[in-house]
């Protein structure tokens, strides 16, 4: 149950949204250098450790969410200004992203009483390709 608890904090955090100067809205987690980035995304790595308690469906949606963020991530640096811009770049494939892992999460809330037909369904996970996207600010 704590790997639930912590995707629900992280995205509590994505959810928070702010709308820049030119009125376009970027995730305010990523108003901040690299440091501060990162620690805005630490729920999603303990989530991700704890992965034994996390159904197959729930690792795919965060392998989804994941791959958003690490294009994003490889765009950060520790000027804030160009990490609103890669955000704001990125805000609607991070919403989408989150949408999912969200939905996902109300419907494996419903079947988490079932622990021994939650961990007889799990399935190998597939990896995911990650391909680095630059974005010229």
């Amino acid at each position: 149950m704590n790997a639930y608890q912590y995707i629900d904090n992280q995205l509590k955090t994505m959810k928070i949204t702010t709308l820049d100067e030119d009125a376009k809205p970027y995730h305010s987690m990523f108003y901040g250098d690299q440091d501060y980035i990162a620690a805005n995304q630490n729920d999603m790595m303990l989530a991700r450790v704890s992965g034994l308690w996390l159904s197959s469906d729930m690792e795919n949606a965060l392998s989804g969410l994941n791959k958003v963020l690490y294009e994003i991530n490889s765009n950060i640096t520790d000027d804030i200004n160009n990490n609103v811009v890669v955000a704001k770049n990125y805000y609607s494939q991070l919403a989408d992203a989150r949408d999912i892992v969200e939905n996902q999460m109300r419907k494996d809330m419903l079947e988490l009483y079932d622990v021994k037909g939650f961990l007889k369904e799990k399935k190998k996970h597939k990896g995911v390709d990650y391909q680095v996207k630059k974005h010229v600010s």
